[in-house]
């Protein structure tokens, strides 16, 4: 069901920018058309930007709440850059004898 309800709302909002853009394309004389286009993508896309860090923001807060009582990653070895490489072996298939030295 609710697949349905998004459905219905990317459609209805997928359908807006075009009536927008039509409805301010109609409303200015010839000679300005191409200037009230780009003034409707501009705030489409400012809009659609702060949308995003403010949503975003919203988003990170509620999971940061809800995560704060789980336990760390303390007990695990946090990855290094410098061994990334090593460990990954460069593409090369070696297996590592125990007690030897990381490939390098």
């Amino acid at each position: 069901m609710l697949t349905v309800y998004f459905l219905i709302t990317g459609v209805g909002i997928g359908m807006v920018p075009m009536v927008v853009l039509s409805t301010v394309q109609n409303s200015v004389p010839a000679a300005g058309l191409g200037a009230a286009s780009a003034v409707v993508t501009v705030a489409r896309s400012i809009g659609a930007a702060f949308g995003v860090a403010v949503f975003g923001t919203l988003l990170n807060a509620g999971f940061a709440d809800r995560t704060s009582g789980l336990p760390t990653a303390g007990g695990f070895a946090t990855a290094r850059p410098d061994t990334i490489g090593r460990r990954l072996s460069l593409g090369r298939a070696r297996p590592r004898r125990r007690g030897s030295p990381p490939c390098s």
